[in-house]
């Protein structure tokens, strides 16, 4: 596990429209960055943190392209259809974990028995404040055959700095950064090495709750229905094993303020345990839960 990243990079969240998402998203209080078109049939309108992750809203913009792509074996296209196949065509299916080297990472998936397809490198044009720049990553992709909801890849990134640019990052509703991820599955226990191989961390916390991985940045959590539903009220009718993304935690600045926002704008939401949870809605497929950077 020596080159593998133990920073989140981003979460891929299906959406089955891409506006309908942009419409919930802006509601929310995030500023959406504009479409972009993937050159194998997808497309996304990220929100960009500014702790330095982003959420991926993705779209079907060429469905015969996108068939065509995952026959020939592009493996993210291969865990994305696989998802909305199984799952949802909104959700949460695939955790991007931040990578320096993910040709290293993906030799280091493999070597544990995890790595799942080939090095999967891709580019495309992006609109900045100064015009247009070509961006590009290098994925390597991780998963476990008992849990064909979820995926892990280690994400490299080419030139996708200027991305992050002050008007991207600062949103409405107050969101500083990402907090934790929340994974669900009735014996954490049974998942801990294709988790401690997709975050690169041997060490991590063992409660009745579940599994708790401290990383750089934002934590993940894989804890049993129980526990979610508990801590995060996050509900689960799941009766097939496996773990599965549930959710995203958020820091902003004023739950309060959030809450008052929210209710004006007759978005369902309640408080549980000092955080603020919004379930999940058209657009947006799993709850996002608020909390101040101080909790």
């Amino acid at each position: 596990m020596d080159h593998a990243p133990a920073t989140i990079d981003h979460l891929v969240l299906p959406v089955r429209d891409l506006d309908l998402a942009r419409v919930r998203y802006e509601a929310l209080g995030f500023h959406v960055a504009a479409e972009a078109k993937h050159p194998f049939g997808t497309e996304n309108a990220c929100i960009f943190l500014a702790d330095g992750t982003y959420l991926e809203p993705l779209g079907i913009a060429d469905r015969t392209l996108t068939e065509i792509e995952t026959r020939k074996g592009n493996p993210f296209l291969r865990r994305d259809q696989a998802y909305r196949f199984r799952v949802d065509d909104e959700g949460f299916s695939m955790l991007a974990m931040r990578s320096e080297n993910a040709a290293a990472d993906l030799a280091s998936f493999a070597s544990q028995g995890f790595g799942f397809g080939q090095l999967f490198p891709f580019s495309r044009m992006a609109k900045t404040l100064d015009g247009e720049i070509e961006i590009g990553v290098k994925l390597g992709f991780a998963a476990d055959d008992r849990a064909p909801d979820a995926a892990f890849f280690a994400c490299e990134r080419i030139n996708m700095e200027p991305l992050w640019s002050a008007d991207r990052t600062a949103h409405e509703n107050g969101v500083t950064g990402l907090s934790a991820v929340l994974i669900s599955e009735e014996n954490p226990t049974d998942f801990q090495y294709i988790l401690q191989a997709a975050t690169g961390m041997r060490d991590f916390a063992s409660s009745s709750n579940g599994l708790s991985f401290h990383m750089d940045g934002a934590d993940l959590f894989c804890f049993t229905p129980v526990a979610l539903q508990q801590l995060f009220a996050i509900p689960s009718a799941r009766t097939e094993r496996g773990i599965r993304f549930e959710g995203a935690v958020f820091t902003c600045q004023s739950i309060s303020a959030l809450a008052a926002r929210y209710t004006a704008a007759g978005i369902d939401c309640f408080l549980h345990l000092g955080r603020l949870i919004v379930p999940a809605a058209p657009g947006q497929g799993v709850p996002f839960v608020f909390e101040e950077a101080s909790l």
